[in-house]
């Protein structure tokens, strides 16, 4: 939802928006799971689209612009299709971007388009609090795959729902299995400003595996959907949610839990509020 959001320049406290929104994305995820063979044409567009016009996937990206000189390192962790890589590369192009998606085919894609870009490194593994070689569960809809819906976590993996697809049809759904590489992000020694969790249900793993990056740097966080536990881990972290409206960012909840939340300590509030100050 968060992404259709972006697209229309609105913001997640408007519940009408929200219920026109929720609609919308259901009503397109009905069409693309009636012509699964279309899926390659629709990223492809998708992709192209949003570089033509500069289109940020999500809205709260535009933090990027309204805090400047704040954001220079950031952590993708799962890149998917690299929405997340074009929106960061829309407002700063010398970004320097380290990503993670654990699916071997997504991983090659993006190695091969970002390989002239010095800036981007594409890492072929999951996060998680401890490496070793885990299952990958991707859901498929009537044979569309929902490869950004795939999850370290199986019951997550079960995304499609007669929530979010009209006519919904369990019959329909088939969840598929791959071995990947899962690291910490502890490992890798890297000072992120910013770090995107998007990992459907394994953020909690995730975030104990970067708790001594997390420490160290004190990056703004941003998470789709946190669960109750990483909300109260990042709480342990003198981590405190706000939300970003108009513009600015705005202390306490005002997203609901399906979209993308943002999380902060008070030192990197203060600077941020110090280079809104001088911008």
């Amino acid at each position: 939802m968060s992404k259709l959001l972006g697209l229309l320049g609105c913001h997640a406290q408007d519940s009408e928006v929200c219920a026109m929104v929720h609609w919308l994305g259901r009503g397109i995820r009905t069409l693309q799971s009636a012509v699964p063979m279309a899926k390659p044409l629709k990223d492809a567009t998708y992709l192209h689209l949003r570089r033509m016009f500069k289109i940020p996937h999500e809205y709260q990206y535009a933090i990027i612009k309204s805090y400047p000189k704040v954001f220079s390192v950031f952590v993708d962790i799962g890149a998917n299709q690299g929405q997340t890589i074009e929106t960061i590369l829309l407002y700063d192009s010398k970004a320097k971007i380290t990503s993670f998606e654990p699916h071997p085919v997504l991983a090659e894609v993006l190695t091969n388009r970002y390989a002239d870009q010095p800036n981007i490194r594409i890492i072929p593994a999951g996060l998680g609090d401890a490496a070793g070689s885990y299952e990958l569960h991707i859901p498929t809809y009537n044979g569309f795959v929902y490869d950004g819906a795939a999850s370290l976590d199986y019951e997550a993996a079960h995304w499609p729902n007669k929530d979010l697809i009209f006519g919904y049809d369990e019959a329909k759904l088939a969840i598929s299995s791959l071995i990947c590489e899962i690291v910490t992000l502890d490992d890798f020694n890297l000072k992120p400003d910013f770090i995107k969790f998007d990992v459907q249900g394994w953020e909690y793993r995730a975030l104990l595996g970067a708790r001594s990056t997390i420490a160290k740097h004190e990056p703004l966080i941003l998470i789709e959907a946190p669960c109750e536990r990483s909300m109260n881990l990042l709480n342990e972290w003198e981590y405190k949610e706000y939300g970003f409206v108009d513009g600015r960012l705005r202390p306490g909840r005002v997203c609901n839990r399906h979209a993308n939340c943002i999380f902060l300590t008070p030192s990197r509030c203060r600077m941020l509020d110090m280079s809104s100050t001088k911008s």
